[in-house]
């Protein structure tokens, strides 16, 4: 058994019946996937509730904060609100005119708030930004732009951003709060930079245990994430890098195999294939790839229609579920003028149905019947097609 699924079982038997022992993961998909291949192990675990960082500290401090009167905001809030900041630092920064290009670019965008949110991650002062730790003056005003808006927005409207809660969490704990379970395990992986890193450090200091992982043979554990090494001889694949481990015996050789296939899903069939060959369970098998955000999509259309469970550590694009497609739809519908077009191919889809009363009407004939009406495009023209089809029922009906 790894390490850390040892680790794990044994503290679950060590544990009271009762007690519990909060699992503090990277995320909690990740933390569900190591309790599911425990129970494949052992059989059966109790008292484990997956968390996250974040969720840690908003149990320790989210009740105070919101007796002070504070909002705490959750990371879409948070997007929205850097989203807004970043459109007022672009109207009023001067020297950005090659930014204001990139202004409603999704990338763009999404760099800033990564930018804003690691510089508040990292407890990086406004006059900082403003000084000369960025070389570019169009993103250092309009970055420094963004986080004095941001840090004001906060103070004015009582609002408190994923990076105060940590501090506010990190404080609670250095003066003498509880932990807010029995337990709390820190699995490898987590990352121990900047505030992150401090609530993290505070949390050990009031009996957070780190959970061993199973050594690496020839790299150094990287920089930034908790790793603690258990003592335990090497598994056959943690020596890929140091088969030899520094001149001693090699090791059981890890079983790698190689092949090569004409494109992504030929690539994900022959894994299937292979997976089978071995007589493994579906839950048994990972399949760890150059980029999720490609793979990901392939494997969920292979896997639905061969009917195979998966689990997706990153998830998928929101368009592969039917919400996601009728929302992206209703955008292009309003952006494009209200083409009817857009409506029927959601109904001939089946993206969107009928209210419940109505449900024995399929799509297809709901979407006949829209074309029929000749609607074409625009706004107020849906509503005098659908009167003028009334009308013309009324006075069919005997």
């Amino acid at each position: 058994m790894y390490a850390l699924l040892a680790a794990l079982a044994g503290e679950a038997e060590r544990q009271k019946r009762g007690v519990r022992t909060l699992l503090v993961a990277p995320t909690h998909g990740e933390g569900r996937e190591i309790l599911r291949t425990l129970v494949r192990e052992t059989g059966g675990w109790i008292g484990f509730e997956v968390t996250t960082v974040h969720s840690v500290a908003l149990e320790l401090v989210g009740a105070e904060l919101a007796t002070q009167g504070l909002t705490i905001l959750d990371k879409f809030a948070e997007q929205a609100l850097v989203d807004e900041l970043l459109d007022e630092a672009l109207a009023a920064a001067n020297g950005v005119s090659n930014l204001e290009e990139l202004g409603e670019g999704v990338g763009f965008r999404r760099a800033v708030r990564k930018a804003v949110s690691a510089l508040r991650f990292a407890d990086v002062t406004l006059s900082r930004v403003e000084g000369d730790a960025l070389p570019d003056p169009a993103k250092r005003a309009l970055l420094g732009g963004v986080l004095a808006r941001l840090e004001d927005r906060l103070a004015r409207d009582h609002l408190v951003d994923t990076a105060a809660l940590l501090a506010h969490a990190t404080t609670t704990l250095a003066a003498g709060a509880a932990l807010p379970s029995d337990a709390v395990l820190l699995l490898p992986g987590l990352g121990t930079r900047g505030l992150n890193g401090r609530f993290l450090a505070a949390l050990r200091k009031r009996g957070a245990s780190l959970v061993p992982h199973d050594p690496v043979v020839g790299l150094d554990p990287p920089e930034g994430i908790i790793w603690h090494a258990a003592d335990v001889p090497p598994t056959p694949l943690a020596r890929l890098h140091a088969p030899t481990d520094g001149g001693q015996e090699p090791g059981d050789p890890p079983n790698l195999k190689f092949f090569r296939a004409a494109g992504i899903t030929e690539e994900l069939r022959e894994v299937l294939r292979r997976i089978l060959a071995a007589g493994l369970r579906w839950d048994e098998a990972e399949i760890v790839t150059p980029d999720p955000s490609v793979y990901g999509p392939a494997l969920h259309a292979l896997a639905a229609h061969l009917d195979i469970p998966v689990t997706f550590a990153v998830g998928l694009p929101v368009k592969r579920t039917r919400a996601g497609r009728a929302v992206s739809a209703w955008f292009r519908w309003v952006e494009g003028g209200f083409p009817e077009s857009v409506l029927r191919r959601l109904l001939e889809a089946g993206d969107l149905v009928p209210p419940h009363p109505f449900r024995d009407v399929d799509g297809t004939r709901l979407a006949r019947r829209l074309r029929r009406l000749r609607i074409g495009w625009g706004r107020n023209r849906y509503r005098a097609a659908i009167d003028a089809a009334r009308r013309h029922l009324e006075l069919a009906l005997p």
